[in-house]
């Protein structure tokens, strides 16, 4: 089974167009009318849903633009689009309908937040394969004369809808505590999580009213970020950023992200769908605000994993302490592979981390690859609310559940503009530069690097190290992560 979950569609310099598929959700046909200020093209996604059932909840794409002059220097950023707030300016199809990034209403982020567009399905239904749907979308500050390149973006996202919570418990982690509102609350931690010492004693943690904690609605990227994702990021970032932001490390634990592309596509991958290892924070950080998205926070990942279900002991993100290593996948590995082992649910050392077929070796999967049509919640390894690979494929770093990383994260999302060096310079989260006992950024859910006690849901022993002693400026080759709004 393909899956879906990014594409990015080219308008060139003189009409000239390129299409690059990643997973199921494409943008084709894209026309622009620079004199109307308007984008065209056709949106599609399969298996989506929107559903009045348990999980009372929907997916949706994040829709975003960005452009240049034709011909402009490699050092020239990009221009972020800001979406027009009134919808009579656009067209959704009868189909598809915008809403706001709490889910509460159809409509567009009020400015300067209107870096995008979040689209739904307008019926309660299942979806395998609906669509295309034409859209046109008014850019305010798309130019009005002269040639321009124009890049259209989608992602996969799942809406997580408000309601309470259980954190707990396993090993280094909370104790048992139900999360009730948004508002200041004090959580029981492990001392070394609170302080660094060594020992399973609780200590009280004040978490302060701005710190995100799961109980409020928001948006979260169905999978992992792809190699295709952060190729495409990649490429339309200037040179200096472009040379920081570089992971590297081609060919190495299946990263396939190389720069040995021609201009404007220098960097590529030939697995698109390959979730994206060796991210630091500072890499994740950037992308996050370039997409016009913003980090997760530990208790977020938590609520995304458990949502209103109960606590169970040794439970892993699809809600069930049943774990099922993959090891062996079919060929070729082209978005059509899928695993060989009957139900099995996940990326993790277990018997062998090496993987035969496919490209072989250790490393991530290509994301949503248990997602089968006649998979259920455990044998599709899918969260409570339908994200992917919560659990293993990769650590994902995420903003901590700590004194230093409540006190400066904010529920404040990336503006679709990254610093000329190619960092983050978003107000209310933590710095892009953080090194060594920072408490500040850690991760969570394991990865095909982890063992199984490691991708427990609450295990929070590696997370913990790491938020101690990692350095999150250093790219780690079972590193990756995910954004939200």
């Amino acid at each position: 089974m393909k899956n879906f979950g990014f594409n990015v569609i080219i308008l060139a310099c003189w009409l000239m167009s390129h299409n690059v598929n990643a997973n199921n959700l494409t943008v084709s046909n894209l026309s622009v009318n620079q004199a109307a200020q308007t984008v065209t093209f056709d949106l599609k996604w399969n298996n989506s849903w929107r559903v009045t059932t348990v999980p009372f909840n929907w997916d949706a794409a994040w829709v975003f633009v960005k452009f240049r002059t034709c011909g402009a220097s490699p050092t020239t950023p990009w221009t972020h689009g800001l979406v027009s707030v009134t919808l009579s300016d656009h067209n959704f199809s009868s189909a598809l309908e915008p809403t706001l990034s709490d889910g509460s209403a159809v409509g567009i982020d009020a400015a300067p937040n209107n870096t995008g567009v979040m689209l739904r399905r307008t019926a309660v239904g299942i979806y395998p394969n609906a669509g295309p749907h034409t859209i046109t979308l008014k850019i305010n500050n798309l130019p009005t004369s002269g040639d321009i390149d124009v890049k259209v973006f989608g992602i996969e996202m799942v809406f997580i809808p408000q309601g309470p919570f259980f954190i707990n418990n396993v090993y280094w982690g909370f104790a048992t505590q139900q999360i009730t509102s948004e508002a200041a609350v004090t959580v029981q931690t492990t001392n070394y999580m609170a302080t660094g010492t060594w020992n399973h004693t609780f200590v009280n943690l004040n978490l302060p009213a701005t710190y995100p904690k799961g109980y409020a609605p928001f948006y979260l990227m169905k999978y992992e970020i792809t190699q295709g994702q952060y190729a495409d990021f990649l490429n339309t970032i200037p040179s200096t950023a472009q040379s920081n932001r570089y992971l590297g490390n081609f060919n190495n634990y299946r990263n396939r992200t190389n720069n040995s592309g021609t201009p404007p596509n220098i960097y590529q991958t030939d697995r698109p769908d390959r979730a994206q290892n060796y991210l630091s924070w500072r890499d994740l950080s950037a992308y996050l605000d370039w997409a016009a998205l913003r980090p997760m926070s530990e208790l977020e990942y938590v609520k995304a994993c458990r949502g209103e279900g109960p606590v169970i002991a040794g439970e892993y993100a699809w809600g069930t302490t049943t774990l099922i290593e993959e090891n062996s996948i079919t060929t070729p590995e082209n978005g059509t592979e899928i695993g060989n082992t009957t139900d099995s649910n996940c990326n993790y050392y277990g018997t062998t981390a090496t993987i035969t077929g496919g490209d072989g070796g250790q490393g991530p999967y290509r994301v949503g690859i248990f997602a089968l049509p006649t998979a259920n919640r455990i044998t599709a390894g899918a969260g409570y609310y339908g994200n992917m690979e919560l659990t293993g494929n990769l650590d994902e770093l995420v903003v901590a559940c700590s004194n230093n990383g409540s006190a400066e994260f904010q529920r404040v999302w990336g503006d679709g503009d990254i610093s000329a060096a190619g960092d983050h310079d978003v107000t209310g989260w933590p710095a892009a530069t953080i090194s060594g006992n920072n408490n500040r950024i850690m991760t969570v859910g394991g990865s095909w690097y982890s063992g199984s006690d490691r991708c427990r849901l609450n295990d929070r022993y590696d997370g913990h190290y790491n938020c101690y002693y990692g350095d999150n400026t250093a790219r780690t080759r079972y590193y990756g992560g995910r954004g939200a709004r």
